[in-house]
C-alpha cells in the first residue's frame, strides 16, 4: 500500500503508448500469477518444514533460503531467489526515485542528475535507517498509512473503472479516434 503512489506513477510512464489490455496483463495477471506459484510451492514447503520442525535452528531472516535448501534444485532456486529479489529492489528503487523526480521537477522526463541525486539519496537512506534499525519505525508508520491510503486507493479503483466506461462509451458513439 505504502508503495502505490510511485508505483502507480511509474507504471502509467513505462506503459505509454501500450493498450489498456497489455498495461493489465504485464502489471496484474503476470504478477499474480508469479505470486500463485511462488506462494504454492515455497510457502507451502515453508509451513509444512516450520510445522514438522526442520527449520526451527534457523532464523526468520534466513527462512526462505533454509526452505528452499530443502527442495529439489536448491542452487537453481537460490539464484533464482537472489535474482528476483535484486530485481524487485532495483525496480522499486528506480520507480520511487522516478516518481520522486517527476514530482520534484514537475517534468514527464526529469533530468538524469536530479534522477541519480534521488536514486544515491534513496540508498543512503535506507542503508542508514537499516544499520540504526530505525527501520522498524518506518515500517510502522508505513502500516498506520495503509488504512487511510487503502480508502483513497479503492476510491480511484472505482473512478478509474468509471473513466474506462465512459471511455468505451465515447469509443462506441464514434467520438474518440483510434
Amino acid at each position: 500500500m505504502a508503495w502505490a503512489p510511485f508505483v502507480a506513477l511509474f507504471i502509467a510512464r513505462i506503459s505509454k503508448g501500450r493498450t489498456i489490455r497489455e498495461t493489465i496483463a504485464a502489471t496484474l495477471l503476470l504478477p499474480t500469477l508469479a505470486n500463485f506459484l511462488w506462494y504454492g510451492v515455497v510457502g507451502g514447503a515453508g509451513i509444512h518444514y516450520d510445522i514438522t520442525g526442520a527449520l526451527s535452528e534457523q532464523g526468520l531472516e534466513s527462512a526462505v533460503f533454509a526452505t528452499i535448501g530443502h527442495l529439489p534444485l536448491t542452487p537453481i532456486l537460490a539464484i533464482a531467489v537472489l535474482f528476483l529479489i535484486g530485481g524487485f529492489f532495483l525496480t522499486s528503487a528506480n520507480g520511487a526515485a522516478m516518481a520522486l523526480c517527476m514530482c520534484v521537477s514537475g517534468e514527464e522526463e526529469p533530468n538524469k542528475h536530479i534522477r541519480v541525486f534521488w536514486e544515491v539519496a534513496l540508498g543512503v537512506i535506507g542503508a542508514v535507517l537499516a544499520a540504526t534499525g530505525s527501520l522498524n519505525v518506518i515500517q510502522t508508520a508505513s502500516i498506520a498509512t495503509a488504512f487511510p491510503l487503502m480508502i483513497l486507493l479503492i476510491v480511484l479503483v472505482f473512478g478509474t473503472f468509471r473513466g474506462l466506461g465512459r471511455y468505451k462509451e465515447k469509443e462506441l458513439d464514434g467520438e474518440v479516434g483510434g
